[in-house]
């Protein structure tokens, strides 16, 4: 089995997004009290990185496709949109989260207790596991995850339009294809058509009487192609 080769690129890719990731974390939490749209750029993160990640699959040819292309412009479009509304409204949506964030928090709680028992949800392992999850992981859901289900969505009708598009361009293409022949075979059978009789004579596909007078017109039509029969 061989290893997977990994180009020059794609390890510089993959820096320059480590790179992006470090210096959103950096300024969000030098700005997490104060900023507004460090705050909000740091709870996009994951769809900036799944947006540069489509875009860099667009620069290679093979990947280039109508769903891909669709993925990444609706992708950029709802995030754009996302992060103008979080700016401009910022208490409302912070509010939204928690008005979300709590009802979830509060339900995975109790149905824990339920399953596990409370002695198991405070542990300090359960803490932190539901820590993690609820205040950390759910923001990033909760602003992230509305821009890729359209991105998604944009790239399935993306998908779809252009087999469409492919599937129309085809049929055309055939039906000119089809009138063009139907214009020359009226134009041959209208002009010499007897001479595709002689080129069949040729093949050996007629008897011999007919392999006769092919000879017999192409003594009087100079014009008319000789077969090996002449």
């Amino acid at each position: 089995m061989k290893a997977p080769r990994i180009s020059l690129a794609t390890v510089g890719f993959v820096i320059l997004v480590l790179a992006i990731n470090f210096a959103l974390i950096r300024v969000a939490l030098l700005s997490w009290e104060q900023g507004v749209w460090e705050t909000f750029a740091f709870l996009l993160m994951p769809m900036i990185d799944v947006l540069l990640i489509a875009c860099y699959r667009l620069l290679r040819e093979e990947r280039r496709t109508a769903g891909n292309l669709g993925f990444a412009i609706a992708g950029m479009v709802a995030t754009c949109f996302v992060f103008t509304l979080c700016l401009y409204a910022p208490n409302s949506a912070f509010g939204m989260l928690v008005a979300f964030a709590i009802p979830l928090a509060m339900g995975t709680i109790n149905a824990g207790a339920r399953l596990f028992g409370n002695a198991v949800m405070q542990s300090s392992a359960m803490r932190f596991t539901c820590g993690v999850g609820l205040e950390f992981l759910l923001p990033f859901a909760f602003f992230s995850l509305p821009p890729f289900i359209v991105a998604f969505l944009g790239g399935r009708l993306a998908r779809y339009f252009g087999k469409c598009q492919t599937i129309v361009i085809q049929g055309l293409a055939e039906s000119t294809l089809v009138e063009e022949s139907a214009k020359s075979n009226s134009l041959t059978s209208s002009t010499g058509g007897w001479h595709r009789w002689l080129r069949l004579g040729a093949t050996g596909s007629y008897s011999t009487s007919a392999l006769r007078f092919n000879r017999t017109l192409a003594e009087y039509d100079p014009v008319a192609p000789r077969s090996d029969y002449q």
